[in-house]
């Protein structure tokens, strides 16, 4: 009979290394054993640490647990051990991060987070939580008065954590302001005046425009570019005491309709139609968009078309990116109306 007894490997110490981004790739040194079974290595995170055989690849900052596992021999169990390399990047360079104010009870405040070469993801706090609380990354007003927001980006690629950079919030009492009314304008019409909502604050409005393709705001007129829906967004600002407020309303933008006949004092006799030989043609209209080619096409009759009011080619008309109302009109009647978006 043979007894072949199998022991556990006796491993020598491996210690951690620390390296820098960028930093040459490096070859790994298997501590001693008491067994010669081969080595391989792994690493739990191949963003920071890369193994390709018996060679580390510096991948990213951040830290990485490399695992030695020394094979099964005739007389040696297999062995294992492990060691921490840990990386350090480069700190980003941070922009400037903004103020915060908001009025107490208002939605919150979506943090917009300074510009930076990482692109790491941030960690918020506030100072004063009676003033303050960061919520999903945005910021909700609880009281008045000020709080400082320090934020922090987490290390990403070959950069580190970076350094906390400070901005302050501001708690403020919140005006009573009513809201704006939605308003629809014919396309050609005249416009009518955009009446402010009573408020509180006595800070004049402003006014943008979510497509100026179809509604211009200039200082606080508005201009009808096209046919559509703009969505407008008027804001108050703060005043020492008081927050800033925001409202929304539409401004609906609506194609015109045919020109409306004046009746006559007297009704006229319709005069009788003069039969032909053989019955004419019913005037055919045909619109095709390629592109930004837009043709138009009238068989049968003489035709005038516009577009968004202007004239317009019986034939091929290029046009820009937006909203376009094309009419067609034979004898001064609409005969074919339809709203066409050019991408």
């Amino acid at each position: 009979m043979v007894l072949t007894v199998v022991g556990t490997p006796t491993i020598g110490a491996w210690s951690d290394i620390e390296k820098v981004v960028r930093d040459p790739d490096f070859t790994l040194t298997p501590p001693t054993s008491t067994s010669p079974g081969a080595w391989t290595f792994s690493s739990d995170h191949p963003e920071v640490i890369e193994i390709v055989g018996d060679v580390a690849k510096v991948k990213g900052a951040g830290r990485a647990i490399i695992t030695a596992t020394q094979a099964a021999s005739s007389f040696w169990q297999v062995g294992e051990v492990k060691m921490t390399v840990r990386v350090y990047g480069d700190i980003p360079t941070l922009g400037t991060f903004a103020p915060i104010e908001g009025g107490v009870g208002d939605d919150p405040i979506l943090i917009t987070a300074p510009t930076s070469d990482s692109k790491g993801t941030w960690s918020y706090s506030s100072s004063n939580r009676k003033v303050a609380i960061v919520k999903d990354g945005a910021v909700v007003i609880l009281g008045i008065g000020v709080s400082t927001l320090s934020a922090t980006q987490n290390p990403a690629g070959i950069y580190s954590q970076s350094n906390t950079v400070q901005t302050t919030i501001t708690g403020k009492e919140s005006p009573v302001a009513g809201n704006f009314a939605n308003l629809k304008i014919i396309y050609g019409s005249s416009i009518p005046k955009i009446l402010p909502p009573i408020s509180t604050s006595t800070t004049p409005w402003s006014y943008e425009s979510s497509d100026p393709s179809v509604v211009k705001i200039v200082g606080s007129a508005v201009q009808v570019v096209g046919i559509g829906l703009a969505k407008i967004t008027a804001r108050q600002a703060s005043t020492a005491t008081l927050a800033g407020v925001k409202r929304t309303f539409t401004i609906q933008v609506l194609v015109p309709s045919g020109p409306t006949p004046k009746p006559t004092t007297k009704p006229t006799a319709t005069p009788s139609p003069t039969p032909t030989s053989q019955p004419g043609a019913k005037p055919v209209v045909k619109v095709s968009v390629l592109n930004r080619v837009l043709t138009i096409s009238v068989t049968g009759a003489n035709a005038t078309a516009t577009i968004n009011g202007s004239k317009a080619n019986i034939g091929k008309n290029t046009l820009k990116p937006g909203l376009y109302i094309v009419i067609v009109s034979i004898a001064k009647k609409i005969v074919f109306s339809k709203t066409y978006r050019i991408k």
